[in-house]
């Protein structure tokens, strides 16, 4: 999201397991859009919020007209670029002794799904 000109958080509070505990840091440069049915949770002294939008998720979206899919190429492999040099599950997490790394589960949960398959995690901690 660093690199993004435009974020759009749909029905999301952007919480620090997704922002960091820096909120000035996060986004610098991005224009930040939030459409949420709670008025109250972005007022917080948290994410710099450019355009806030009060409205529910399900409403919203159907009234949003998606442009056509562009494929772009060079930011695909920039993505690719970035996600070998900081890999999220380093193969150490593999060799824990005492207990599951979660990294690593998730890592090998992922690899024997099926594609289409959907996992949600809930415990209050982002796990990737």
């Amino acid at each position: 999201m660093q690199n993004a000109d435009l974020v759009i958080a749909i029905g999301s509070r952007l919480s620090v397991s997704s922002t960091g505990h820096e909120y000035n840091k996060f986004a610098r440069e991005t224009k930040i859009v939030v459409v949420d049915i709670d008025p109250i949770e972005h007022r917080k002294n948290t994410v710099k919020i450019d355009l806030f939008i009060n409205a529910d998720a399900k409403n919203f979206l159907k009234q949003v007209e998606l442009p056509d899919r562009i494929e772009n190429v060079e930011w695909i492999k920039k993505c690719f670029e970035w996600k070998t040099k900081w890999p999220v599950c380093l193969p150490q997490y593999g060799e824990e002794k005492k207990g599951i790394n979660l990294y690593h589960f998730t890592d090998v949960l992922s690899k024997k799904m099926k594609d289409d398959s959907v996992v949600i995690s809930d415990s209050g901690s982002a796990i990737y």
